[in-house]
């Protein structure tokens, strides 16, 4: 009987001889007049299905199964599509197009996971020490202001009024949708304003470096968002804390998990970024972490599909009015945004913030 290496050493093989069946097939149906590429459909299915099979049996990250990956791409896939944001692209594909016209394919789920598999230790540590980690792809070539736009008519269509009392609607708890943090019904204003984007926010230098200078901080280098579109792509594949709030000052918790990797064992050690600290400090715990902040355009999709599957705002904090820090970018002034739902303001707030503020929070990215 074959071990194991054998056997997946041999479905390996069977793999390879099955795409090149595929390959032929739908070269030579691609070729016919009106043909239906039926023969190439039947084999591309059970190509897929051997693939799955075989990655399931080789998946190195126990903190994360390939099932719960899956899960998590096709909800962002399914998202991103009722958020309207999925187009027909020239090439039959289904993808994203940016202000001049670009298109850019989704990524499949194949690439995902490749791109998982080709840093195998690195992703396993983040994997076992993120709190509830997620795979999150982030449509990184579209607009953040027309992102926002289409939030705030995300929070409209799950609010259900029951009266207008003064600046404030006031919810119908029986239906509405829309929840805070702590599980109530969220309130919102009378203008129906529910958004507000700075206008900072729209000439965006992305991915800084941000540094101690006396009692403030300042960024260095960046990159144009058309720069950071060359070099990135259109989008961009993160792993993300699936929580409703980021970590406040104290409550940042040290995760230490003991993973195995390669038929070893290891013990890995993170530190959850609280606020309480201003931009610098909190990019140094970033970088030293091989991690960085967000952007608005992860922030901003990241908060639709956590509305959409749980009827919860993102980063709503009644108690201490903390807003997430958007590290991974700055404003043309040289300031850190920050992102969150105002509870004074009933709506959610985009504002350029002082980069020196301590009562910022920050999430964290890993790509």
């Amino acid at each position: 009987m074959p071990n194991q290496c054998e056997q997946i050493r041999q479905e390996y093989g069977d793999l390879k001889a099955l795409k090149q069946r595929f390959d032929l097939e739908y070269k030579k149906e691609k070729a016919e007049e009106n043909s239906d590429l039926a023969k190439s459909k039947e084999l591309k299915a059970e190509l897929e299905q051997k693939i799955e099979a075989l990655q399931n049996k080789v998946w190195p990250f126990e903190a994360l199964s390939l099932e719960k990956v899956k899960e998590q791409y096709e909800k962002a896939v399914s998202g991103y599509r009722e958020f309207g944001w999925l187009k027909a692209l020239a090439s039959g594909q289904e993808g994203i197009i940016d202000e001049t016209g670009q298109e850019y394919p989704i990524p499949s789920f194949g690439e995902i996971t490749k791109g998982l598999l080709a840093d195998k230790e690195f992703f396993a540590e983040k994997f076992a020490t993120l709190e509830n980690p997620r795979i999150h792809l982030t449509p990184f070539a579209l607009s953040p202001a027309a992102m926002a736009d289409d939030y705030g008519q995300q929070i409209e269509d799950h609010f259900v009024e029951a009266r207008v009392d003064g600046d404030a609607r006031i919810p119908d708890k029986a239906k509405t949708k829309l929840f805070g943090a702590d599980g109530q019904p969220l309130e919102l204003r009378a203008d129906k304003q529910n958004i507000y984007f700075d206008n900072s926010l729209k000439n965006l230098n992305y991915f800084p470096e941000w540094q101690k200078k006396g009692a403030s901080v300042k960024a260095v280098g960046g990159l144009t968002k058309e720069e950071a579109l060359a070099k990135l792509g259109g989008w961009r594949m993160i792993i993300i804390e699936d929580t409703p709030l980021a970590p406040e000052k104290g409550q940042g918790k040290i995760m230490e998990k003991e993973i195995k990797i390669k038929g070893k064992t290891k013990k890995v050690k993170r530190t959850q970024i609280e606020g309480g600290l201003n931009a610098a400090e909190q990019y140094e715990l970033l970088k030293r972490q091989n991690e960085t902040g967000l952007v608005p355009e992860d922030w901003l999709s990241f908060a639709m599909l956590h509305l959409k599957e749980k009827n919860m705002v993102l980063d709503d904090d009644k108690r201490t009015n903390y807003l997430c820090r958007l590290l991974g970018v700055r404003t043309a002034g040289g300031g850190v945004p920050g992102a969150g739902w105002d509870g004074d303001k009933f709506g959610v707030l985009w504002s350029h913030m002082d980069d020196s503020l301590s009562y910022l929070l920050s999430r964290v990215v890993v790509s």
